[in-house]
């Protein structure tokens, strides 16, 4: 494997991790405006939680796909770990929400 694939392949992963550093702003800017935000003014924060996924979601989805694609999967570690991070509040809503149905 080449040393510019590599390179390449370590880029994608620094983008996936800025993608995923954006989604947790977005989620620490919906809980800002739940708290300071009056309870008289119609105002949705989940619109900026859902933005934040949408606009970040493909990009990270993608990078990581161009990565592993490169350099395999073994390789484009920084890709899969800021994968894996971006998905642990998606994982734990999910498991929030099962357990409150139980």
């Amino acid at each position: 494997m080449s040393p510019r694939r590599q390179s390449v392949a370590n880029l994608l992963g620094l983008v996936v991790a800025l993608c995923t550093m954006g989604w947790f702003l977005s989620i620490a800017l919906t809980v800002f405006a739940v708290m300071t935000v009056d309870s008289g003014v119609p105002f949705f924060p989940g619109i900026i939680e859902a933005s934040g996924l949408v606009v970040t979601l493909p990009p990270a989805l993608l990078c990581t796909g161009a990565a592993m694609a490169l350099v395999g999967a073994k390789r484009s570690r920084l890709a899969w770990i800021s994968l894996c991070i971006y998905a642990l509040p998606l994982v734990w809503v999910i498991a929030v929400i099962i357990f409150r149905s139980v």
